[in-house]
């Protein structure tokens, strides 16, 4: 599925980073997802919304760079290459992550 495609090239690109820690904020939908089951504060931290998101796109940030993708009917991604605008997403992600609990 295009979902695993993504998993799998996500994962390609963490590798060449030297595997950073991701922090994820979604809904409890991504226990359902085999490759996100199981505890791994090592490797990652999720989140939980209280409510479902029915967007099926998503954004990363790292370094300076911000992807949108989306894996609904029409999937496709764009990486916008900006220190101002992929600070300004992590300033709101940030501000998202510290107030849910």
């Amino acid at each position: 599925s295009d979902f695993n495609e993504l998993v799998e090239e996500t994962d390609k690109h963490r590798e060449k980073a030297g595997r950073p820690k991701i922090y994820l904020i979604t809904d409890k939908g991504v226990r359902n997802i085999k490759t996100f089951q199981g505890h791994k504060p090592a490797f990652r931290e999720i989140k939980i919304l209280p409510n479902i998101i029915r967007q099926k796109s998503a954004l990363i940030i790292y370094e300076e760079k911000l992807v949108i993708f989306s894996i609904g009917k029409n999937t496709f991604s764009t990486v916008i290459k900006s220190r101002e605008v992929s600070g300004m997403v992590k300033t709101i992600f940030d501000m998202l992550w510290e107030s849910i609990k």
